[in-house]
């Protein structure tokens, strides 16, 4: 059979357009607004249930300062049975700059993010990723405090289920 390789490029952006729509749907809609109220960058709902940890960049940034680096490891050490869950990162920009630009500054900060996980000997392999970019973001970009929210990496845990 011969396909073309435009029609398998509009499969995968399709295909990646609805991994974005769900991922949103099904991992950040509940949250948004505890995320928009909630002045920590660690929301836990409830033990048995998904935990976030978000880190903010600067912004055109992917550094992560010792802080929040801190943070970070602090969120991942205080979970007993990591490996009971199932790890998600989601990263995101504002909408300052190109489209492209930013798709590719989402995905240095994911990759700087799994950098430490990595070193906290997580499972890399087995956590997935999306990057955003521009694209869906959870906060207003009209606003510089919108515009800062949006610059983030979200760590997901979410609990397996058996």
């Amino acid at each position: 059979m011969f396909v073309c390789n435009s029609t398998l490029q509009n499969h995968q952006t399709i295909r990646n357009m609805i991994y974005r729509l769900l991922s949103l749907t099904i991992l950040l809609f509940p949250f948004y607004q505890l995320l928009a109220q909630d002045t920590e960058s660690t929301i836990i709902i409830d033990p048995n249930k998904m935990k976030i940890q978000s880190t903010y960049f600067g912004g055109g940034s992917a550094y992560i300062d010792p802080a929040q680096e801190e943070a970070l490891k602090e969120f991942i050490f205080s979970v007993e049975n990591i490996n009971r869950y199932e790890v998600l990162i989601n990263s995101f920009t504002d909408n300052i700059g190109s489209r492209e630009y930013n798709q590719w500054l989402s995905q240095q900060r994911s990759a700087a993010v799994l950098e430490i996980l990595g070193e906290l000997e997580l499972e890399i392999d087995l956590i997935l990723k999306a990057d955003f970019g521009e694209d869906d973001p959870v906060f207003n970009n009209n606003t510089r405090e919108g515009k800062f929210k949006n610059r983030r990496v979200d760590v997901i845990l979410r609990p397996i289920t058996f």
